[in-house]
């Protein structure tokens, strides 16, 4: 699960090609030392499927200026209460929805499930930790009692599920460190970007915690003592990211090149219709693909249910586009511009079909061309 790059304050648009693909980062004309570049990495931290982290990382040169870090809870946090007194029992919602994404909890499973995958899971996609993550800060999550019942807005809000907000580790449970506004897992984040701010990153994977339970970089004690914080191979226990790697991570985006590219046509059968096609951002280091993200467009990425086509069709589109991207991760640039994709119908295709068949959801090899050809088009403004 590698991480999400954005680039602040680069190189504006470095070139634009005939389908809109735009340079925002590394441009080598010398200046590059004397801008600003930031990095930002979502990912499962602490314990896998319960809790999404973000990192940034300021760069300007090789010089950190700033760092981040925080986090936001998964939906089993938040319970509702049925019945009273004695008799009252803590549930957890039946349904959580935000943007095309719906969760439904699973008793069986004692998780929430996103189609077929529980949590732990469906986020191993960062991109499905970026958009959790933003919908979370930005309270757009619904929460329904019953599959069928009424949204709820103001349940799974940023006050309840931010560790800013929700008095998360409220107690210090035999925690050294002074809480910070009463919370000790301020404390130590706090810690832990005053040391990444002060030494870097060269040394994070190799802390050790000493007896007191402070982690150390060999006699330079970090400040922090909060559990998960690193590990050799970035892992935690239970198979989410270390606040080490999650850094590590926003340091190697800001310190990559990211482009834009896109890939339309007209709709074959009704030309009045909007364009089908997909807009995504490429994250590039050492010629290596380190993320590709969806981008917000009006483009249609996915028919609507009609005949054939089914709402289950469209929710197999939306459910596995994540994976699809992440697909393309520790790919060459190369290797991915040599890949060859054809639509039927469009310039003289009979056939859909793409190179690579890793790179296919199964039953929308249409929309998998599309994803390939607008990072072709995105790569080929490196």
């Amino acid at each position: 699960m590698k991480k999400l790059a954005k680039t602040l304050a680069l190189c504006a648009v470095a070139a634009t090609l005939s389908v809109g693909a735009v340079a925002f980062a590394g441009c080598d004309n010398g200046e590059n030392d004397k801008k600003e570049s930031t990095g930002a990495s979502y990912a499962m931290v602490h314990t896998a499927g319960k809790y999404i982290g973000y990192s940034t990382v300021t760069l300007k040169g090789d010089e950190i200026k700033d760092v981040t870090l925080t986090e936001v809870c998964l939906p089993d946090s938040v319970t509702y209460t049925v019945g009273e007194g004695n008799d009252a029992v803590k549930t957890k919602y039946a349904k959580v929805t935000y943007g095309n994404v719906t969760m439904l909890w699973d008793a069986e499973a004692n998780a929430y499930k996103v189609g077929d995958k529980v949590v732990k899971e469906y986020f191993a996609s960062e991109e499905n930790c970026r958009l959790y993550y933003e919908a979370a800060i930005g309270n757009k999550i619904s929460a329904y009692e019953t599959v069928d019942g009424e949204a709820k807005t103001n349940v799974m809000t940023k006050a309840t599920l931010s560790k800013e907000e929700n008095g998360y580790w409220n107690e210090a449970k035999g925690s050294k460190l002074e809480a910070v506004d009463g919370s000790w897992w301020k404390a130590n984040r706090d810690a832990t970007v005053k040391y990444v701010k002060e030494h870097g990153v060269a040394n994070l994977l190799k802390l050790e915690r000493n007896s007191d339970n402070y982690w150390m970089d060999g006699d330079v004690s970090t400040g922090a003592t909060w559990l998960d914080m690193s590990s050799a191979n970035g892992a935690t226990s239970s198979g989410a990211t270390t606040y080490a790697q999650l850094i590590i991570d926003a340091y190697n985006y800001a310190k990559s090149v990211v482009v834009e590219g896109e890939y339309h046509y007209e709709n074959i059968y009704n030309k009045e219709a909007p364009h089908y096609g997909i807009k995504v951002r490429v994250t590039v280091k050492d010629n290596k693909i380190l993320k590709v993200e969806r981008v917000a467009s009006d483009y249609v990425e996915v028919s609507a249910a009609g005949g054939k086509w089914t709402a289950e069709n469209i929710a197999n589109w939306h459910n596995n586009l994540s994976d699809l991207l992440a697909k393309y991760e520790g790919k060459t640039v190369d290797a991915v511009k040599a890949l060859t994709g054809t639509i039927q119908g469009i310039d003289k295709a009979e056939k859909n079909e793409l190179s690579d068949s890793n790179l296919v959801i199964t039953d929308a090899t249409q929309g998998c061309v599309r994803v390939l050809k607008a990072v072709q088009n995105a790569l080929g403004n490196l």
